[in-house]
């Protein structure tokens, strides 16, 4: 063997060898986003739960909440202001589903309903006139489009105590 042919294939088993990295580098960095899409996922997971202990544990904020999806301008002008940052915290978590809906298929494959089922009420479509902006123009467009085909029915009067 000729050193001419040492160095041929010595470079081609170079060559293999980065192409081998490269294609392994590919790999990690595919797993590495799978594995930030889900831990997202997961952090809007816990924040939905948080959300809904709030209203849950603390009656204060259950009644702000109801009555504040049923008419915003029925509260106190403070109250507004927390049935805001209510609003606020829950679309944000709409908008993180909303963002790794084409990542997570399955996982938000009922994302339109899950957003009407709060955002198709009187009070939360009221706030989203002033909140809209805090979002990006995708995401209010989606929410407007959404709230433009809404055919939820109202909720039934709660029974008098």
């Amino acid at each position: 063997m000729t050193l001419t042919i040492l160095v041929s294939v010595a470079q081609l088993i170079t060559a293999l060898a980065v192409v081998a990295s490269v294609i392994f580098l590919a790999a990690q960095t595919r797993g590495d986003h799978r594995t930030y899409d889900l831990e997202a996922y997961q952090l809007y997971l816990n924040d939905m739960q948080r959300f809904r202990a709030l209203i849950a544990s603390d009656e204060d904020v259950a009644r702000l909440y109801s009555q504040g999806s049923k008419d915003m301008k029925s509260l106190t002008e403070v109250e507004q202001w927390r049935f805001g940052a209510l609003m606020l915290q829950v679309f944000q978590c709409f908008h993180t589903l909303w963002t790794f809906q084409e990542k997570l298929p399955l996982v938000t494959r009922d994302l339109d309903a899950t957003v009407l089922a709060i955002a198709a009420r009187p009070g939360a479509k009221a706030w989203w006139q002033r909140g809209r902006g805090s979002f990006s123009p995708q995401f209010a467009s989606y929410i407007d489009v959404l709230m433009s085909r809404d055919t939820m029915e109202p909720e039934p009067e709660e029974p008098p105590r």
